[in-house]
């Protein structure tokens, strides 16, 4: 809960694919640099939990389920396009992530 940016950036671990779809999901929902940094800390949290060494883009997408459902004041139409948008980033790097193994 006290660590900074910079002991996030250095202990958080990101996969290339978890950076990825963070980075997708911060210009696709507008989020803060705050609100990135926070999301970085829950996916740490959770991939802790499941003792992953990395957080991966399944970590991410459940963090980033935690966030405040009040978006843009209260706007519940943005809320209906978030799940799907997250749910097909999450098969979009899956299958990245299979191609790269099968390659």
């Amino acid at each position: 809960a006290r660590m900074t940016n910079q002991d996030i950036k250095t202990h958080a671990h990101l996969s290339q694919s978890a950076k990825e779809l963070l980075n997708t999901a911060a210009k696709k929902l507008d989020i803060s640099a705050r609100s990135y940094m926070r999301t970085i800390k829950i996916a740490r949290t959770i991939a802790d939990l499941e003792t992953s060494p990395q957080i991966e883009p399944h970590h991410i997408s459940e963090a980033l389920q935690y966030r405040s459902h009040n978006y843009h004041g209260g706007n519940v139409k943005i809320m209906k396009n978030v799940w799907p948008l997250l749910s097909n980033l999450l098969k979009y790097f899956r299958n990245l992530t299979l191609k790269k193994r099968s390659a």
